[in-house]
């Protein structure tokens, strides 16, 4: 049941189904084929079993509010009479995402497909949370039948990434079509998600993403499961220098950089020192004594010319 919930999709069995024995042959082989059968057989009903208990449980956690929404939406009659867990799930995204049926139909998907692209990660949400709600809308998507990449020259640019030299030959009736519709869609979601991603956080990566294609190596993820591992991880590096620096060189960071970046030009406040005179007043450099010309004001004692004017005075 877990991975009905994860994905969405029913259990695939086919590895499952039961197939004569190669080692034994007779009786032996009738006996271990016909075990096989009932254990299969008992594995599919209580498959049955679970998802209809899967389905009770999902909806009675509806508000009733909820629930009345769901009944009045045409979707309901394809899962309710089989308590289809799978319907139900992603009848609720499609509810919760705002997605739901209209009479025009070309409304809805238009508006999924508008989420999807004008959809960035907030700077509240951490990187999971920004995953879950972008494969949310990708899956409000696929429930319309309105996927993404669906594009030839996507296609064609996969085919030529697996090392296709007929790519240029592909169309939309040709039987590599369908094999690297999925490839080309992955590479579409992927590239979509890093874009949507923090820009504060990983908008280095982008640019370090494109720069490297433009040298020649393409090191852009190629699903988003990828695009995800990459951005945990260059998060975590970033993180680490940052602690190592000890946030000194985020210039994000309120206090971040140093004084030396900022005040470079050799002023003596870098340093955090100010010279005062004798009296106590700050002395800016600028400073210049009408006696002698000195880095002091008029009349300081250590003036020169002052000194000059007391010994005429006592004089």
């Amino acid at each position: 049941m877990r991975y009905i919930i994860e994905n969405l999709k029913e259990v695939d069995f086919t590895s499952m189904v039961p197939v004569e024995s190669t080692t034994a042959t007779g009786r032996v082989a009738e006996l271990m084929l016909q075990q096989q059968v009932t254990i299969y057989m008992k594995r599919i009903d209580q498959y049955d079993t679970n998802k209809h208990s899967l389905y009770t449980i999902i909806w009675e956690q509806c508000s009733e509010a909820l629930q009345a929404k769901l009944e009045g939406s045409p979707d309901y009659d394809n899962y309710a009479p089989q308590s289809c867990p799978i319907g139900l799930l992603k009848h609720i995204k499609q509810v919760s995402l705002k997605f739901e049926n209209v009479a025009y139909k070309p409304a809805s998907v238009q508006d999924a497909q508008v989420a999807l692209f004008s959809f960035y990660q907030s700077k509240h949400d951490s990187l999971h949370q920004y995953y879950l709600k972008f494969k949310d809308l990708v899956d409000a998507l696929d429930h319309y039948g309105a996927e993404v990449g669906i594009n030839l020259s996507l296609v064609r640019h996969a085919a030529e990434m697996n090392g296709d030299k007929s790519a240029d030959e592909i169309d939309y009736d040709h039987p590599f079509f369908k094999e690297y519709l999925p490839i080309a869609k992955e590479r579409f979601l992927a590239l979509r998600f890093l874009r949507g991603a923090d820009r504060a956080k990983y908008g280095d990566l982008i640019i370090e993403l494109d720069n490297d294609y433009a040298k020649g190596s393409d090191h852009y993820p190629a699903t988003v499961a990828a695009a995800y591992t990459l951005l945990s991880r260059r998060k975590a590096k970033r993180f680490t220098d940052k602690q190592g620096n000890n946030n000194n060189n985020d210039p994000n960071k309120s206090g971040g950089g140093t004084k030396d970046n900022k005040l470079d030009d050799g002023d003596d406040e870098v340093h955090g020192v100010v010279f005062v005179n004798k009296n106590g007043k700050p002395i800016s450099k600028d400073v210049s004594c009408f006696d002698c010309g000195g880095n002091h004001y008029k009349g300081d004692p250590s003036c020169p010319n002052h000194q000059s004017k007391i010994s005429d005075t006592d004089a």
